[in-house]
């Protein structure tokens, strides 16, 4: 009996030791730090729509984001900015999440969104993290966004 309970103990802490070996491995930054590098290097802004109240959200982090693959995809096309939904104590939105919530039309969390900062055109994906479609989306989103912004670049200005 014993040596069951010494085996279930250990295959517990194997499987907790795995889990926390798959680690977000991206260097987030802030949504001001990550708007400014955005403008330096002229890289678009990856937000990340999170919460620490979001089993999803830490799935994502978990299964896509701990890829090194994935981590080098994100820092080589965008600059990654965490966005996260924390609340005050009356259940609100700081001012900056409840703006960038709003411009990007986020409903649900997790939600990545590629844009520039301070406007224009967007690309998003949103839901649970299934590896293959964020990666899929990871893989495409610069080039979708750069068609985007040629074809919002090419519509002519009305006047009213």
């Amino acid at each position: 009996m014993l040596v069951a309970i010494v085996l279930g103990l250990a295959l517990t802490v194997a499987a907790a030791d795995d889990v926390d070996a798959r680690r977000d491995l991206v260097r987030w930054r802030t949504i001001a730090d990550g708007e400014a590098e955005a403008r330096t290097t002229s890289r678009p802004v990856l937000y990340f729509f999170t919460a620490d109240w979001c089993p999803p959200c830490a799935a994502m982090k978990r299964v896509v984001f701990s890829d090194p693959a994935v981590a080098d995809l994100i820092e080589k096309n965008f600059v990654p900015v965490e966005v996260d939904d924390v609340r005050d104590e009356d259940h609100e939105r700081s001012r900056e999440v409840e703006a960038l919530a709003f411009r990007f039309l986020v409903g649900r969390i997790p939600m990545l969104v590629v844009s520039r900062p301070g406007g224009g055109p967007a690309v998003s994906e949103e839901g649970a993290p299934v590896y293959s479609r964020m990666v899929q989306f990871l893989s495409t989103a610069r080039q979708r966004l750069d068609v985007l912004e040629n074809n919002f670049r090419k519509t002519p200005k009305t006047s009213s």
